[in-house]
């Protein structure tokens, strides 16, 4: 008979966050790694993403596309300038992709969002607990209560 409304945040729709990202072959990975440690800033709230995703061509070459850092870090012309001056402007071609700004709480924002950028998730098995057939009784019990006195202060013209 109880109905579970879920918070806000566990229906909401994906809200997407602009990064800058690159697809680069898996042997510069390491290369391009440490430039995005020790150049650019560390993405600031979006631990839930991974920082690597795997994609296949059409021949079937295996290529990686990396985040490098969130777009309003830094401007597309800095970003070149930082590559230039690490020596990888040949490999690196960065572009604006939108990655989820918030981490999945169920599974099936998990599997909505994911398509857009990994994330990671853990299901949290203790969000919801389930209430008991006997705590049901209790809480309707009290809520008729508390409906009733409600109904009887009106009658009596103590509440308006």
């Amino acid at each position: 008979m109880l109905e579970q409304v879920l918070p806000e945040a566990e229906v909401r729709s994906l809200e997407t966050e602009d990064v800058y990202i690159a697809t680069i072959e898996p042997r510069q990975t390491n290369q391009v790694i440490k430039f995005i440690r020790s150049k650019l800033l560390a993405t600031q709230g979006l631990d839930h993403i991974k920082q690597i995703r795997k994609t296949t061509t059409d021949d079937g070459a295996v290529k990686l596309d990396v985040v490098l850092c969130q777009k309003s870090a830094i401007s597309i012309q800095d970003l070149d300038h930082q590559l230039e001056q690490a020596g990888l402007s040949s490999i690196v071609t960065p572009r604006v992709h939108g990655v989820p700004k918030y981490p999945p709480l169920t599974r099936n924002q998990f599997e909505l969002w994911k398509s857009a950028w990994p994330t990671t998730f853990r299901e949290d098995i203790n969000r919801h607990p389930e209430i008991s057939d006997k705590d049901e009784a209790a809480i309707m019990g009290h809520m008729w209560s508390a409906w009733n006195y409600a109904a009887e202060a009106s009658s009596k013209g103590e509440v308006t």
